[in-house]
Parts: C-alpha cells; structure tokens; sequence
C-alpha cells in the first residue's frame, strides 16, 4: 500500500481538527506508524460507516465495498497477523476517535 505515511499523517490531521472543534474533547494522540488509515475503502471520506462495511466485509473474505472502491489489507494494526480480531477492535476504536492500539485495548 503505497502511500500509507502520507494517508496516516493526514488522517491524524482530521482527527486532531475534529477534536479540536469539539470543546470537551480531549486532545487524541494517535501513533502514525500504528493503525492504518480509518478510510479504508479509499474513497477520501473519514467517519464514513461505509468504511466499517467494506472493512467488515473483505474481512469475512468478502468484496470492497462498494465494488469499485481499492480497499486497504486487514491487518489494521501492523501487527503483522492476519484474519486478526484485534484488527477488527482497534479498528472500530480508531473509528470512534479512540488511540491506536495493538489490540483495541
């Protein structure tokens, strides 16, 4: 996946807009060389749900979603493990604005 620094810099960059436009949020710390990238059919949209479906679904062996769309590896984490639940957890906590973690912890 070629440009998975420059995807993870600027996904680091919408999500600390994102929480600096919220007043009670707290700053998030993301590590850039953890997680990949939340737009994981890489169609430009962050917090998109149709991410987690295309995510969900090439996970269970299944298309991208939508089928003309090039999504990312499984391994979300980096960890190097394939058909991982991890991946599935940290995902969906990066998702949800949350820190990258080896296994969504």
């Amino acid at each position: 996946m070629g440009g998975k620094t420059g995807d993870a810099q600027r996904w680091h960059h919408a999500v600390e807009s994102r929480a600096q436009s919220h007043s009670t949020a707290a700053p998030l710390t993301v590590r850039a060389d953890c997680c990949d990238s939340i737009d994981f059919n890489n169609d430009t949209s962050l917090f998109d749900p149709t991410d987690i479906d295309a995510f969900l679904s090439v996970f269970s062996e299944g298309p991208c979603i939508p089928e003309e769309a090039t999504c990312s590896d499984i391994d979300f984490n980096n960890d190097g493990a394939l058909f991982d639940p991890c991946d599935i957890d940290s995902f969906l906590l990066v998702f949800s604005e949350g820190p990258c973690t080896p296994c969504g912890q």
